[in-house]
């Protein structure tokens, strides 16, 4: 049984805790995690959870108020709990209700668990003596009044996830236009709508959604994007077909990743990522290239793209004071007048907004479990967390032979490989984890995106994987390898450094 003390020290009322198992974070990933742990740790055994919010759900208390899930609610949760009050699993739900879902999953794990959590904490950094009783120290701080919080653990998890923090407006030049954050300001309210002009910049799902919202909402304002490169999102009918077409209609996410994947050498990324727009993708230009895993329909695709102004294919680098007024500086070089008063919206997206230290996934020692993009393998954190939880617990993590890379690093060396490498890891991964984990652990695995179709369909996509691993069972590592030597990147087994 864990036990907590309080000492008095000169930031207040200083605590020391023990328990079995600490966990950091109380977003998806960390409530994946605590349900993974709910189900490996005996009823005894004692949890720490420490998140520096005030209330669980991470990221979702920050994010912009006009959010919605990109993909169907029932598969963002923690494990498999259900939601309340909503039958339709298409519903995109919204931030209240997102905010809602994962609170009421931590309140049926708090149910489930010796939990103690410690919200309002922000963590500080740990040691691991190795070997102890408790060879984990977690140093935290109080947010309340800055008193010092000391956990000791058996283990611990430190599920970060990709650790979205709200957007800061862009650092423009010119003092004639407005810089927002769409996670920092009301998007319907006067300082945005009352501009004749409103440039969202970035074309990625945060684009998209203050795109949408505007060209439904803002009547009388002139809504242009600058997209750069252009984003890729998977069609959300063919990855979630309704009603009768979920029997025959779309396809699963594990049978187009297979089909991407199989196509895919490590080389032809430009050939692979155009198939993959041809056959699954839909984006506001046909020449857009960049594959972030959004989902989007092609009704609010088109609503998007006969919505707005203009669509401008470059990248934003300023807004400079010119002769005659405010100009945009765009990274082709070219240069074109702003009228005075315009809104700029930082739509530019999340990922890769931590440049954290490379940490593995698992520690040297094996007693630290870390869920972040500088060794991730999967790429939904809360996929990661839910297997790796349940691998860890087990003392099986450390003997499997899996892939890891740096999200950031990987998209960054090349931008058209990048998506086909992160499907090839996430195939080759799950078919490992699979193989290890007992049937009741892929049962109670609510995130699958194939739950949504019927088991037929699911049956028939888990053979093709069977199949696809049969015939061609090296060419996932194989693909892996060859982007790593060509890009030297952090992608291979947890021992292997880039090349």
């Amino acid at each position: 049984m864990s036990n907590a003390r309080a000492v008095h020290g000169s930031g207040g009322r200083d605590e020391v805790v023990d328990c079995d198992l600490c966990v950091l974070g109380a977003g998806i990933a960390g409530l994946n995690a605590l349900f993974a742990a709910s189900r490996r740790l005996p009823s005894h055994h004692t949890i720490a959870l420490v998140d520096r919010r005030d209330a669980p759900a991470g990221m979702w208390h920050e994010v912009y108020d006009y959010v919605r899930l990109h993909q169907p609610h029932p598969m963002f949760t923690a494990g498999n709990i259900a939601w309340q009050g909503q039958s339709d699993p298409h519903h995109l739900a919204g931030k209240r209700e997102v905010l809602g879902h994962l609170q009421h999953c931590f309140g049926v794990l708090r149910q489930r668990t010796q939990l103690r959590s410690r919200l309002g904490h922000e963590y500080l950094g740990h040691e691991d003596s190795g070997s102890s009783d408790r060879p984990i120290t977690v140093h935290c701080r109080r947010v309340s009044d800055g008193a010092d919080v000391t956990i000791r653990a058996r283990r611990l998890i430190k599920a970060f996830g990709y650790d979205v923090r709200p957007a800061e407006p862009l650092k423009l030049t010119s003092r004639a236009v407005v810089s927002l954050s769409p996670d920092r300001c009301d998007l319907l309210g006067p300082e945005v709508t009352r501009s004749r002009e409103i440039y969202v910049v970035g074309g990625g799902k945060t684009g998209m959604d203050t795109a949408h919202t505007l060209v439904r909402n803002a009547h009388g304002t002139s809504v242009r994007m600058l997209i750069g490169d252009g984003t890729i999102f998977l069609n959300r009918e063919i990855a979630t077909p309704r009603g009768l077409r979920r029997h025959w209609g779309g396809s699963t996410t594990l049978e187009l990743f297979l089909d991407v994947a199989g196509r895919f050498d490590g080389h032809n990324e430009l050939d692979t990522m155009a198939y993959f727009r041809r056959t699954y993708g839909v984006s506001i230009d046909d020449r857009c290239r960049r594959f972030m895993f959004g989902v989007l329909s092609p009704d609010e695709n088109e609503a998007i793209r006969s919505g707005v102004s203009e669509i401008v294919r470059d990248h934003l680098v300023d807004v400079i004071d010119g002769e005659h007024g405010p100009e945009l500086v765009l990274r082709s070089g070219a240069r074109r007048r702003v009228e005075p008063g315009s809104v700029f919206l930082n739509a530019t997206g999340y990922v890769g907004q931590s440049r954290n230290a490379y940490e593995p996934y698992l520690s040297p020692t094996g007693n630290v479990l870390s869920i972040q993009p500088t060794s991730t393998t999967h790429f939904l954190s809360s996929q990661a967390a839910y297997f790796l939880t349940h691998l860890f617990l087990t003392g099986e993590l450390a003997s499997l032979p899996l892939y890891e890379t740096d999200v950031a690093e990987l998209r960054d060396a090349n931008r058209d490989a990048f998506p086909a490498a992160a499907i090839a890891l996430t195939l080759y991964n799950t078919s490992v984890i699979v193989n290890r984990l007992p049937r009741w652990v892929m049962d109670e695995n609510g995130l699958d995106f194939m739950l949504l179709f019927p088991m037929h369909r699911r049956l028939l996509a888990f053979a093709k994987l069977m199949s696809f691993l049969k015939r061609r069972p090296t060419h996932l590592r194989k693909v892996m390898d060859t982007v790593r030597q060509r890009f030297g990147v952090r992608l291979g087994p947890i021992s292997a450094a880039p090349s």
